[in-house]
């Protein structure tokens, strides 16, 4: 039994391959009898109109059709061409909240992570309610990491955190951008870890001696 869907081969780079279900199958399986499962119960006559249209340019594939079943629920398509893709669904996400949607019955599909952070950050501060199926959110990618350690550090925060942890913080302070001095850097943030408060006054005579 071989189960997969050849019109969702996009990990090539992996070896997938369509033609492991159109052909390689049926070469070493003579005989094989082939069930296609071409209802989807997401969503409406529109997007599988679409999708049909689209995938109708794959060659590589069955001769199947997506076709949604009845009970699937209504669902228009609005095609959007706009400079900035974070207002505009900032704009779609308002209006429809002021017709009544609810914020739990509104999801945004992004084709990569990294697509999310200009919407998360207009979220926050129009305060749009939200939440993310990620692992994480606009603050813990990593290339903010030093940028929420110095402001951390100009709140007076790294009074309470111990000495690993304000050495970590340091380190990641100290190492963007990198300048390729790694032990040094290592140790001058186990001395400012354990510097008390008086981090400035330590850096400022670190650099006069470098």
């Amino acid at each position: 039994m071989a189960i997969g869907d050849c019109d969702q081969t996009i990990f090539e780079y992996r070896d997938s391959d369509p033609r492991f279900i159109l052909q390689y199958f049926y070469d070493d399986f003579p005989g094989t009898v082939t069930y296609t499962l071409p209802d989807t119960f997401r969503f409406g006559h529109k997007p599988a109109l679409l999708a049909n249209h689209l995938i109708s340019h794959n060659k590589q594939r069955d001769d199947t059709l997506c076709l949604s079943r009845k009970s699937a629920p209504p669902t228009d398509i609005h095609r959007l061409k706009v400079d900035d893709y974070a207002e505009e669904t900032l704009a779609v996400v308002k209006k429809q909240l002021r017709h009544g949607a609810k914020p739990e019955d509104i999801t945004i599909l992004t084709r990569v992570w990294a697509i999310s952070a200009a919407v998360e950050l207009l979220f926050l501060i129009e305060g749009v309610p939200y939440s993310s199926q990620s692992k994480g959110t606009d603050f813990s990618r990593r290339e903010l990491w030093p940028l929420l350690e110095v402001l951390s550090l100009a709140a007076g925060e790294f009074h309470s955190y111990t000495d690993e942890r304000r050495k970590q913080a340091f380190s990641l302070i100290l190492a963007k951008p990198f300048i390729y001095l790694k032990k040094s850097l290592d140790d001058m943030a186990t001395k400012l870890a354990n510097a008390s408060s008086h981090y400035a006054g330590y850096c400022s005579s670190a650099s006069r001696m470098s």
